[in-house]
């Protein structure tokens, strides 16, 4: 991971409304699993494929955010 950035506008009470107006940059990867494990499927013709991915580990620590793992399509131009 080269660079990774969160961010968080404003901050709200318990029925909606805004406390206050502000804007917080972080720009710590610690919250963030540096080490990551995926699987990843090609299929295609000729110049074109398909591809997918899938990371079996999670993209943030454990007890910072829910659990999220990525998931990943696209079209692969190849042999230009």
């Amino acid at each position: 991971m080269l660079n990774a950035h969160t961010k968080g506008k404003t901050l709200q009470n318990a029925s909606g409304g805004s406390i206050n107006e502000y804007t917080r940059k972080e720009a710590a990867k610690r919250y963030f699993n540096t080490t990551r494990l995926a699987g990843t499927a090609r299929v295609g013709y000729c110049n074109f494929s398909l591809f997918g991915a899938y990371n079996f580990t999670s993209l943030f620590k454990n007890g910072v955010a829910p659990d999220m793992k990525l998931f990943q399509i696209g079209l692969t131009l190849s042999g230009l």
